[in-house]
């Protein structure tokens, strides 16, 4: 019994370790768009906005590119500028230009498309990266002359203005600026929408000491959100009807049951990604049954450790029953 519970306890482990591996498989980020007199646009990216409003190198990362760019134009005729450029810069200072030839036949990206259509620009789009940073500038010149009147705004002083709106920031993944003669006022704000109460089926497989118990119940549940609409925590409570049941020669006899209220507290460890991690502690209270064969005898109380990802629960402790015995446990839990 002890090998077996010791080989549950280390796939879980495993189980866990991986679960933490694919974490942080996609990143969302907060966002500062400047929307300037002429229609154009130039927009900020970053992981975190307390990473971005004590960012000073947006301007002279745009020098840089404008040095570079209209190097870049000698010899060509407008027909022949490019439509979208890439702009690298590494940690080193060494740089890196990527041009689109308008002949190149483009994949498309409906996000990209969608905010250009809902923004009214035109398909020029140069990109900066700040590759020490993880900072993107998106210049979006409604024209290409548009692209000169850009070096006249500061992209520094529109930064700072991100200190003084502390408590935006926290609830807001975009915070937008109109630029208006090289003053900014704030124009919008983004956030998702936040907490809401679940209802739905709880069914787990459980592995009692050394007999397989199913367990069925409801669980309702309070979700808390961040600013990404993604879950960050939860807190539920479930109830739960434990069937138990005698395996003798090939047959299943004497079944029986127990009920018992399940609190359950959760953390979503990959708050950056589209895959819900939840790891948390449950804590029940089984009540005692008429018959105590073979259901669990007594009050009874549960401890256990539960990991979800992508919908399937796994979770390892103790039951401790009314006459005092310790049992391990090990339990599946499916997705509903």
């Amino acid at each position: 019994m002890k090998n077996i519970f010791s080989r549950c306890m280390t796939t879980i482990a495993l189980i866990f370790a991986s679960s933490a591996l694919f974490a942080y498989e996609r990143i969302n980020n907060d966002t500062l768009i400047i929307k300037l007199e002429s229609g154009s646009q130039i927009k900020l990216v970053c992981f975190d906005f307390n990473r971005l409003k004590d960012y000073t190198k947006a301007d002279s990362l745009m020098q840089l590119f404008y040095v570079d760019y209209e190097k870049s134009l000698v010899g060509l005729s407008e027909a022949n500028y490019p439509k979208e450029i890439h702009y690298l810069i590494a940690e080193n200072g060494k740089r890196r230009m990527k041009m689109q030839d308008p002949d190149f036949a483009e994949g498309f990206d409906l996000a990209k498309e969608s905010y250009i259509i809902n923004e009214n620009l035109s398909s020029i789009h140069f990109v900066i990266y700040d590759l020490k940073s993880n900072v993107q500038i998106h210049l979006y010149p409604l024209s290409y002359g548009q692209i000169s009147l850009m070096k006249s705004i500061s992209l520094n002083a529109a930064v700072a203005k991100l200190k003084d709106e502390k408590k935006d920031l926290k609830r807001n993944y975009l915070y937008a600026l109109n630029n208006n003669n090289s003053s900014f006022e704030k124009i919008k704000l983004e956030s998702y929408p936040k907490d809401q109460l679940e209802i739905h089926a709880d069914v787990n497989t459980l592995l009692i000491g050394n007999q397989w118990t199913p367990a069925i119940g409801l669980e309702a549940r309070l979700m808390f959100f961040n600013r990404f609409n993604i879950p960050k925590w939860c807190v539920g409570l479930a109830w739960s009807s434990y069937g138990f049941s005698d395996f003798k020669d090939g047959q299943f006899k004497n079944f029986t049951y127990n009920t018992g209220v399940d609190a359950r507290l959760m953390f979503n460890l990959n708050q950056y990604g589209e895959d819900v991690n939840w790891l948390g502690l449950e804590l029940g209270l089984i009540l005692p049954t008429k018959n105590e064969t073979p259901a669990l005898s007594g009050t009874s109380y549960k401890f256990l450790v539960h990991n979800t990802y992508n919908g399937f629960g796994y979770s390892f402790g103790s039951i401790t029953d009314g006459n005092k015995n310790w049992l391990p446990v090990v339990g599946i839990s499916l997705p509903f």
